[in-house]
C-alpha cells in the first residue's frame, strides 16, 4: 500500500515531511490524502496515514465514512499492526481509539504554509472600517458571530463577509445554533435581534465567492491560499487594523490552525480568535506575538461556546469603536507585525517540522 491521493491544494511541506517519514520507517505502508478507504491491502506491520483535514471530512469516492471510523476499521481488520496517524489538531488528548494506533500532529493541508513564502505583510494602512471578520462557510458559530455583530450595531466598523449565508432564509437562528444559553439569554437575545437586521440588511453583506467551486457544490477543486490572500484579500487587510478569525473548528476540544489565522498574520492586524478554547494559548506556546498589551484574550479560556463568543467581542469593543486609538495602537507596534509575519515564514515552519519529525520518532520507537 503506497498510495499519495490527489493533492488538491498546492503546498508541499506536508508532503515533504510525510516522505522523509517514509524514508525513515522504510519498508512501512503509507497514504496520505482525503480518500483513507477500508479495502487498502495491509501488507506491513507498520502502516503511515496522512489526514490533512478534520477527522469528520467525508472521504470522496469510498464507503461514504469519516476518515477517523476507516482508520479504526483498518486497526480492528489488523490488530498487529501500528498505524501512525498524522492530523491537523492542536491535541489528541482526548483522541480514544485502538491501541495500535498512535497520532502524531502536523497542519492542516488547507494553511499552505509554503506559498507564504513570496507574500509581503501588509504595512501600508489607509484604514477605513476598522475592523474586518471574514466568513465563507456559514458553519453555526459564523452565523452567530456575524448575527451577534449586526445586533450590536458593530457593522458600523466592521467589514462582514458572509460568502455562503443562505439569502432566502429558512429557520430561525436557534435552529442552526444548538448552545446553552440557559445561563446567557442575553446574549442568545442580541444574536436574534442581529439575525434578523443582518437579513433586512443583506445586499450590505459582502457575498462574492473568491474560488472556482464544483458544479453544484461548495467545495473547491484548487486552493491556494497565498494566492487569494493577494488577489481578494489584501485589499481588505490594507483597510483594516483588527480581526475576528473565525476558524474552522469552534465548539470542539480539538482546535486546527488554518489559513485563516495565517492570513491575519501577513494581513497585520490584531487578532481576536473564534476557535477552540485554548487556540490563543496554543498559538503563544509556538511562539506567535499575540498581541497581549493590546488585545483581552481572557475569553480562550471559557469553554461555553456562547459565553466565549460573547466575551471575546465585548472584552474587545473598544478597539473597534475607538478608531483613533486603535490605529495609534497599531503604529506603535507595527514593527511587531512585521516581526510576526517573518516568525511565520521561518522559525514556524522549522517548528513544525521538527515537532512531526520528533513524535513520529517517537510514535515508532
Amino acid at each position: 500500500m503506497h498510495i499519495e491521493e490527489k493533492f488538491t491544494h498546492n503546498d508541499n511541506f506536508i508532503k515533504e515531511i510525510f516522505r522523509e517519514c517514509t524514508s525513515i520507517a522504510t519498508g512501512c505502508d503509507y497514504c496520505y490524502g482525503y480518500g483513507l478507504r477500508k479495502n487498502y491491502k495491509v501488507e506491513s506491520d507498520l502502516v503511515l496515514l496522512g489526514v490533512m483535514d478534520a477527522f469528520n471530512m467525508f472521504e470522496f469516492d469510498g464507503n461514504n465514512l469519516p476518515v477517523d471510523q476507516n482508520i479504526q476499521l483498518l486497526a480492528h481488520k489488523h490488530p498487529n499492526t501500528l498505524f501512525v496517524v498524522f492530523h491537523p489538531y492542536y491535541s489528541s488528548k482526548s483522541f480514544k481509539y485502538s491501541k495500535n494506533i498512535k497520532f502524531v500532529h502536523w497542519i492542516n493541508n488547507c494553511a499552505g504554509i509554503y506559498n507564504y513564502s513570496s507574500v509581503e505583510p501588509v504595512l501600508d494602512k489607509d484604514v477605513k472600517e476598522i475592523g474586518i471578520s471574514l466568513n465563507r462557510q456559514m458553519r453555526e458559530h459564523r452565523l452567530f458571530l456575524t448575527s451577534y455583530l449586526y445586533g450590536l450595531q458593530l457593522d458600523k466598523h466592521i467589514k462582514i463577509s458572509a460568502v455562503h449565508l443562505d439569502i432566502n432564509k429558512k429557520a430561525d437562528l436557534m435552529s442552526y445554533v444548538p448552545w446553552d444559553f440557559d445561563n446567557n439569554t442575553e446574549c442568545r437575545d442580541i444574536g436574534i435581534r442581529g439575525y434578523s437586521r443582518m437579513y433586512a440588511d443583506i445586499n450590505k453583506l459582502h457575498l462574492s465567492e473568491p474560488y472556482k467551486m464544483l458544479e453544484g457544490t461548495t467545495s473547491v477543486p484548487i486552493i491556494h491560499n497565498a494566492s487569494n490572500f493577494n488577489n481578494t484579500l489584501r485589499h481588505l487587510y490594507r483597510h483594516s487594523l483588527v480581526e475576528l478569525v473565525t476558524e474552522t473548528l469552534y465548539d470542539v476540544e480539538e482546535g486546527m490552525l488554518t489559513e485563516k489565522y495565517i492570513n491575519s498574520v501577513y494581513g497585520c492586524n490584531f487578532p481576536i480568535l473564534l476557535s477552540s478554547a485554548g487556540t490563543v494559548q496554543h498559538l503563544r506556546n509556538m511562539g506567535f506575538d499575540m498581541f497581549d498589551d493590546v488585545v483581552d484574550h481572557s475569553y480562550d479560556n471559557i469553554t461555553n461556546p456562547a459565553s466565549r463568543l460573547e466575551a471575546a467581542v465585548q472584552l474587545n469593543m473598544h478597539l473597534f469603536t475607538n478608531k483613533n486609538d486603535t490605529i495609534n495602537k497599531w503604529k506603535l507596534h507595527k514593527e511587531r507585525f512585521k516581526i510576526n509575519a517573518q516568525f511565520a515564514k521561518t522559525k514556524f515552519i522549522k517548528y513544525l517540522k521538527n515537532r512531526t519529525l520528533n513524535e513520529f520518532k517517537h510514535a515508532i520507537k
